[in-house]
């Protein structure tokens, strides 16, 4: 037998031993919240497959956003009428946590929000839920900008149809501030990642003086114009039409039905 097979096979025998779900360990407030579901079977098993691989050492993160995912929308309807609804919820609103400050990909971070502030736009259509959840899920918020920027940027077109909508309960100025912050970060990314006036110094012969003047739709003064717009808004409803994410990227890719020739359409 070769020996230095027999050291793998026996190291790789303990990794896997380390990794196995009957040895994670489930803190206790964790625990609490899968016994929380134990009389619904389909509830239950979501719960317990959730925590357990949000706790495994190498934890599989598309896998526990998923199935946070349908935990905190799907399954909203119980745990907002639990008797212990506050402490379901921070428990909830902790694992978000957890995951927007691991090491995820952007598609996972840009997953994580968008889940999270669907998560939102229940809580806030609730009348059955305590301010201190708001008050959690708010600082979560915060919080994401700090450390999924990128993420909460590309999400903001949905962070404005959850905050700037009709509510049964006031926007607090601490969300406004937010969509504000997350606005103005998202004029800036794309001022400064398309770069147009350098890109266009560059290939300024290939396109005709109509088509050059097109480009001034989304120049830099086209951006410094929405920052100005976003730092004079007052309200949800002024905030609510500023180009968020989703609204730029349109307006960019439709700027080629300007364009005088066709072939330019390819540079």
């Amino acid at each position: 037998m070769n020996i230095d097979n027999t050291i793998k096979s026996d190291a790789l025998k303990a990794n896997m031993q380390q990794t196995d779900p009957g040895k994670i360990e489930i803190p206790e407030q964790h625990q609490w919240f899968i016994g929380l579901s134990k009389n619904y079977y389909s509830l239950h098993t979501r719960a317990n497959d959730c925590i357990t691989e949000y706790n495994h050492p190498y934890s599989n993160y598309g896998y526990v956003i998923t199935q946070l995912r349908n935990i905190s929308l799907g399954d909203f309807w119980f745990y907002e009428k639990n008797e212990h609804s506050e402490k379901a919820f921070f428990i909830i609103l902790e694992l978000f946590e957890g995951l927007l400050n691991a090491e995820l990909t952007l598609n996972e971070s840009e997953d994580a929000i968008h889940t999270l502030l669907e998560l939102a736009e229940k809580i806030f259509e609730s009348d059955k839920l305590s301010p201190s959840i708001t008050g959690k899920l708010i600082a979560l918020l915060q919080h994401s900008f700090e450390v999924q920027t990128k993420a909460l940027i590309q999400n903001s077109t949905f962070l404005q149809r959850v905050f700037c909508a009709p509510h049964t309960r006031e926007t607090p100025p601490a969300m406004l501030e937010l969509i504000r912050q997350t606005l103005i970060a998202n004029a800036i990314y794309w001022r400064d990642t398309t770069k147009l006036e350098e890109w266009l110094a560059e290939r300024r012969k290939l396109f005709s003086t109509t088509t050059r003047k097109q480009f001034k739709l989304i120049n830099k003064d086209y951006f410094d114009g929405i920052i100005t717009q976003i730092n004079e808004a007052q309200t949800t409803q002024e905030l609510s039409v500023i180009p968020a994410f989703n609204e730029v990227s349109l307006h960019m890719r439709q700027l080629y039905h300007g364009f005088e020739h066709f072939h330019e359409k390819f540079f």
